[in-house]
């Protein structure tokens, strides 16, 4: 194996497991009105319900002074940075600059935005990659269909880096 091969592998690693779909949250925590923030694959990510109920994903970084987006709050159907106001859709679009009215930011797609799905208890992000940039089907386990086993039991929270889990769960 070349230095090259190595370092992208090490690059791979380093990224996360990319083009795959992974539970973020239990649904129960994205609750109606209020951001909640997460930090997957070392991406720190904010996750809120439109007044539909439907749960966006978005960068957790307002684009104007990089406040966490987590610490704003919900207006409808999208997040405001609590620093300024800045008010960003689902789909990472600046719709306002509450201090500057008609502000040439404004219909501007400002950060990345996530696929999102929520099935078995769970609240599924899309991480695209390079080969896999649009979301594949969410595909669970068979037990999953089965009412016994339908449903995410827990989650934990692991205060490390996500190579030690892969590495871990391959020695129980």
């Amino acid at each position: 194996m070349t230095v090259v091969e190595k370092d992208q592998i090490e690059d791979r690693l380093d990224a996360g497991i990319l083009g795959q779909w992974y539970v973020v949250a239990k649904p129960g925590q994205v609750k109606p009105g209020r951001p909640h923030g997460v930090k997957v694959l070392g991406r720190h990510l904010v996750l809120w319900r439109n007044e539909a109920g439907k749960v966006h994903c978005l960068e957790d970084y307002c684009p104007h002074r990089g406040a966490r987006l987590s610490r704003g709050g919900v207006l409808g159907d999208n997040i405001a940075c609590r620093y300024h106001g800045v008010t960003l859709d689902g789909s990472g679009t600046i719709v306002r600059v509450p201090a500057m009215p008609g502000c040439a930011l404004e219909g501007r797609k400002a950060l990345d935005h996530y696929a999102v799905i929520e099935a078995n208890d769970g609240v599924f992000v899309y991480f695209p990659s390079a080969e896999r940039p649009e979301p594949c089907e969410l595909k669970l386990p068979a037990e999953f269909s089965d009412p016994a086993w339908s449903s995410i039991l827990c989650m934990g929270l692991w205060a490390c880096s996500h190579r030690f889990v892969f590495d871990n769960f391959a020695d129980p």
